[in-house]
């Protein structure tokens, strides 16, 4: 996908548990399984962070109290050299939550890759809920 002049949005229903050992996230990356590089939205534990990832070090640049209401709608969007990261209660309303300069990216947002997931580590919960994601682009 290019980033670049444009923007990636997804709503999302319904996030994993609050209660640990549980993330949710929805990200771009240079490539298929790049993990060292990527920037997006992270939700774990009540909070959704605004993050970007450089040769393995992440830097949380936005750290938002989880609301189901405000937080409905997810995008990352490139404009004038500057990485967005915006949430939205409607897919029309938006709230900026962080930026940064493209420059300050590991990797180029002219081609990237699109990952949605949710993720369990250090044991499960009993109801660690069901990620979703809808509406991929779509308001």
């Amino acid at each position: 996908y290019a980033l670049t002049g444009s923007s990636i949005v997804v709503k999302v229903p319904q996030v994993v548990s609050s209660l640990g050992n549980v993330n949710q996230t929805f990200r771009v990356a240079p490539g298929p399984f790049s993990y060292d590089d990527e920037a997006g939205f992270w939700f774990e534990s009540g909070n959704l962070y605004a993050y970007q990832r450089a040769h393995g070090a992440t830097s949380m640049l936005a750290t938002l109290t989880y609301s189901p209401s405000e937080h409905a709608w997810w995008r990352l969007r490139e404009a004038w050299g500057t990485v967005y990261w915006d949430t939205s209660p409607d897919g029309f309303n938006w709230t900026e939550r962080a930026a940064m300069a493209t420059s300050g990216l590991s990797f180029s947002p002219a081609v990237v890759s699109v990952y949605m997931s949710a993720n369990e580590f250090g044991g499960g919960l009993a109801d660690p809920k069901v990620a979703q994601f809808t509406r991929l682009n779509a308001p």
